[in-house]
């Protein structure tokens, strides 16, 4: 399955996410999230806590960065980056010895299968479906930078203006430009004169240890059905499970067959555009679409 990439609005620390979460709102996974216990048992190497987990290196993000040059997703790259330059189309952004760490699960649909028979998880999952216009993601893959040395140059444009009658001489000599009329002719001249003066500004930060920038996700689909109306094996099958809040809220009263206290939950496709707010867009790199805020 093809994953789409989400660009954050923001770099988050890198022990503030990680694979297999699952999150109510994709723009924000540090936020609401759930993590199954099982997730936490780590790996040998000490590079994911996650034991499903693949990494793929790409030493230098410059080259990363060239690919979208002349793109909309490189201004949003930028503002990302340049932690909130107040003019970003005036920067030039450079990001030199750092390393591109891609952080990848490798059977999502296993990993999730295993993560509902966790009672907290399918308690979390329940509260998300039972919410009005819910959804739930699941975090697949995310990408991150690590001791990344960021180079700003911002330009800035000082401009004087002269617009008014004065002597011709004052302003041929302040703005360098030569007069059609002598300037001993004692005649004054309504002119406007503008002197450009370009200035730069050099700023240079290391954005110390493994920062995330980007996460790809799967939806969860939700059903919600009636445990009355079918059998055992139904339920056995699948990421099924009768509903803690509805078994706890009608604890001694008989529920009508047509009750939906049953709930169903199943990773489904990746995250698309249409799932995101206004102001976001989307662009294809190297074969991988690319999810971005365009405000």
């Amino acid at each position: 399955m093809s994953l789409s990439t989400l660009l954050l609005n923001r770099p988050i620390p890198r022990d503030a996410i990680e694979l297999g979460h699952l999150v109510a709102d994709p723009v924000q996974p540090d936020q609401d999230y759930c993590l199954p216990e099982f997730s936490e048992e780590g790996v040998e190497d000490g590079s994911s806590t996650n034991h499903a987990a693949t990494l793929q290196r790409i030493e230098n993000f410059q080259d990363v960065l060239e690919q979208t040059r002349g793109t909309k997703l490189e201004l949003s790259l930028l503002k990302l980056l340049s932690i909130g330059a107040s003019n970003p189309d005036r920067v030039s952004l450079k990001v030199s010895s750092s390393l591109c760490i891609i952080h990848q699960l490798r059977n999502s649909t296993a990993y999730f299968d295993a993560a509902c028979e966790d009672r907290a998880v399918r308690d979390w999952l329940e509260r998300q479906a039972k919410r009005p216009m819910s959804t739930a993601y699941l975090i697949c893959g995310f990408k991150t930078l690590t001791d990344a040395r960021v180079e700003l140059v911002h330009y800035k444009d000082n401009v004087l203006d002269f617009s008014s009658s004065v002597p011709a001489a004052v302003i041929a000599g302040a703005a360098g430009v030569p007069l059609p009329i002598p300037l001993d002719s004692g005649l004054d001249v309504a002119a406007g004169v503008s002197l450009n003066r370009k200035s730069y500004e050099n700023l240079g930060y290391t954005a110390t240890g493994e920062q995330v920038f980007a996460v790809q996700y799967r939806k969860i689909r939700f059903a919600l059905f009636s445990t009355k109306r079918v059998d055992t094996a139904y339920l056995e099958k699948g990421n099924r499970w009768k509903s803690y809040i509805n078994t706890r809220s009608r604890e001694g009263q008989q529920m009508d067959e047509n009750a939906t206290d049953g709930i169903e939950a199943t990773p489904d496709e990746s995250l698309r555009l249409e799932d995101l707010k206004e102001g976001y867009d989307s662009i294809e790199v190297d074969g991988e679409e690319i999810l971005y805020h365009t405000g």
